[in-house]
Formats: structure tokens, sequence, C-alpha cells
């Protein structure tokens, strides 16, 4: 029978191999992404900064704070231009409101996309 001493030794012996398989096999993956170039290490954290983005991607889950802050709308754009009145604005989900002022989600979704898109196609950019 094996001691205990011996058993750990066993343990052990065997996380070691499997953290090196692990490794390699993460080494191999690391190698092929940048062989077929999806790997670009010299693209640097700022490769999509260009990307500006569109109101037709606002969901229904974002607040209107996050949305202020994604398209750089002036803080009160949106309440003016949809007519909220509730005192959690901007700290609001848009589901929430539509939600709370009984109006149709999708309709209410709609609007939103519609006043930020006419926001940024109406100001100089």
């Amino acid at each position: 029978m094996k001691s205990h001493k011996e058993t750990w030794q066993i343990v052990f012996a065997i996380i070691v191999a499997v953290t090196l398989g692990l490794l390699l096999w993460f080494i191999g993956d690391v190698r092929n992404l940048y062989r077929s170039g999806n790997l670009r290490p010299t693209r640097g954290f700022r490769s999509h900064a260009h990307i500006q983005p569109e109101p037709a991607n606002i969901e229904s889950w974002m607040t209107f704070a996050y949305i202020n802050y994604i398209f750089g709308l002036p803080a009160n754009y949106l309440s003016s231009s949809l007519h909220i009145q509730d005192s959690r604005y901007p700290n609001l989900e848009i589901s929430q409101y539509a939600k709370t002022a009984d109006l149709d989600s999708t309709v209410f979704l709609s609007d939103v996309r519609n006043s930020v898109a006419h926001y940024s196609t109406s100001t100089p950019q």
C-alpha cells in the first residue's frame, strides 16, 4: 500500500503534467492565430477606436446615461426630445421607463433610436 507522501507526489505530478499540456496547447493556438492573421499584436488596444456607434444598435437594456455617454449626447437631450419626466433619468433602462410610463417598448425603443439618429445627423462631427 502506498504511503500518504507517495499519493501526494503522484497527484502533484498529474497536476504538473496537465498544466504543461494546457500550456503547450495554448501556445499552439496562439501560434496558429498569429499565422492565420487573426492575432496581430502590433495593432494595439485602440484598433477599433475609429468605429462609430450606430443608433440601430441601441437595445432596451441600455440606460439613458449609457446612451448619452456612447453617443456623446448632452445630458438632457433624450429627456427633452422624448418628454421624459421620470426622476430616475438618466440612470434608467429604456425598458424600465417604457414599462413605468405604460408605453409600447418596441415603439419607444424605436423613438429612442430615431432621436439619437436625429441628433447625430443634426450636429457637425
